[in-house]
């Protein structure tokens, strides 16, 4: 029997999540959420829906594993914090490319088309979303983001809560640091600070970031 899952988050990257988990093998339950009004009503073609408002979820005393379904790096790094030791194990999409000394930890969920090559560690609650590639021996810090299409060289080095925008580059051995966002397209040469927004060919810090 396949082990069942609830998404927490039932937007647009919770549906997301739903059909990685559901091509890795995993049934989804259905969704929580924290909007009452969502309860009950069905959010995709499969007809799965909300079941839960997050207080309903979090007081009942057998609950699913739960798989985090926002976008939103707080947000999501909130969830696990609420949910503890309920946190399901990565999920993979079939259609991504792991080398087989890849270390994920929970939570984690990886989209179709992404390649992750020798000795990647990613931390709880990170997102590697689609036809991102992550090289040899990079580092990414708990509930990052790594939005389509990024490329991240070999020993990349990314603190906690960072976005990295769709699209950008990061060279070989860039290390950029905490709940700092970098911009889509950005091509990133040197190291980068925590708590900033950088931007830009090649990318530049223009402010703090709200991170």
């Amino acid at each position: 029997m396949a082990e069942s899952v609830a998404i927490w988050g039932a937007g647009g990257h919770g549906l997301v999540v739903s059909d990685v988990a559901r091509a890795s093998g995993l049934a989804v339950l259905g969704f929580i959420d924290r909007d009452r009004t969502k309860v009950g009503k069905a959010v995709n073609r499969e007809g799965d829906r909300v079941r839960w408002t997050e207080e309903e979820f979090l007081a009942e005393s057998s609950r699913c594993l739960v798989l985090p379904g926002v976008g939103d790096n707080a947000a999501r790094d909130n969830i696990l914090r609420q949910a503890g030791q309920g946190v399901a194990g990565a999920v993979v999409h079939p259609a991504a490319t792991l080398a087989s000394d890849v270390s994920l930890g929970r939570g984690v969920v990886v989209m179709a088309g992404a390649v992750l090559n020798p000795a990647v560690v990613a931390g709880d609650g990170t997102i590697i979303n689609t036809a991102a590639v992550v090289e040899h021996d990079a580092l990414i810090g708990r509930c990052v983001h790594i939005s389509p299409g990024a490329i991240l060289c070999g020993r990349v080095e990314v603190g906690e809560l960072t976005w990295i925008g769709a699209g950008a580059i990061l060279l070989p051995g860039i290390r950029v640091g905490s709940r700092t966002i970098i911009g889509a397209g950005a091509v990133v040469l040197d190291e980068i600070p925590s708590g900033v927004v950088a931007v830009g060919n090649p990318a530049r810090v223009i402010r703090r970031s709200n991170l």
